[in-house]
């Protein structure tokens, strides 16, 4: 069993409940899931469907809207490089 799979079927990482009983508490159509490793997306997982009421399954492939929760996601990285010096912000 890969590593997202043990994270998607686990009650303990969603306070008690799995990621597809927290979905379907949120009646949302699909939640995607990634793993990145060494800079790069190592596993993709979805659940759910593509679109609400369609039939076709949601893929790791599969886009999704994914608002402001990628913000931080993009932000760490980049962070990460400011603290290294190998990228500047803001700079004259």
């Amino acid at each position: 069993m890969g590593k997202l799979a043990r994270i998607v079927e686990s009650a303990a990482h969603y306070d008690g409940a799995t990621l597809l009983q927290r979905r379907e508490e949120c009646r949302t159509p699909a939640v995607s899931i990634a793993l990145g490793e060494n800079g790069e997306v190592s596993e993709a997982r979805a659940v759910g469907v593509k679109s609400r009421g369609a039939a076709d399954a949601a893929t790791g492939e599969t886009l999704v809207q994914s608002g402001s929760s990628s913000k931080p996601v993009f932000a760490d990285p980049v962070m990460q490089r400011v603290e290294t010096r190998s990228l500047e912000l803001g700079g004259e």
